[in-house]
């Protein structure tokens, strides 16, 4: 496998970049809060521990900070509260057509275990 700089050990930093698809400046660009969103992210966790269901805007309202910055911070750390679901109502009509339907595939089941180990 070939590198992009070859044997060549001094790379021109423009071709570099020019093959990686980026610009020369991202290729210099440090992050400026890594320390500061680290700190976020321990509150949001603290916050998450006593409310659960908490969203971003609830817990911006918490932790009293913009709640973009909470968001950058939680898609960042990957960071996802409980979802509260609905419950999914049944008729009756559907319980009853699921009981004929799992009595008729049990009785098919069992024919089968008859026919094979009978």
């Amino acid at each position: 496998m070939q590198t992009i700089a070859g044997n060549n050990p001094k790379v021109n930093k423009s071709k570099l970049t020019y093959y990686l698809g980026i610009s020369r400046s991202m290729f210099y660009y440090k992050h400026k809060r890594p320390d500061i969103d680290e700190e976020i992210k321990h509150q949001i966790e603290s916050v998450l521990t006593t409310h659960k269901a908490y969203g971003h805007r609830r817990i911006a309202l918490e932790l009293k900070l913009n709640k973009k910055r909470i968001l950058r911070v939680m898609k960042k750390f990957n960071i996802k509260p409980y979802r509260r679901r609905p419950k999914k109502f049944v008729k009756k009509d559907d319980l009853e057509e699921l009981k004929v339907y799992l009595k008729m595939r049990l009785k098919n089941f069992a024919q089968l275990l008859q026919i094979l180990f009978g």
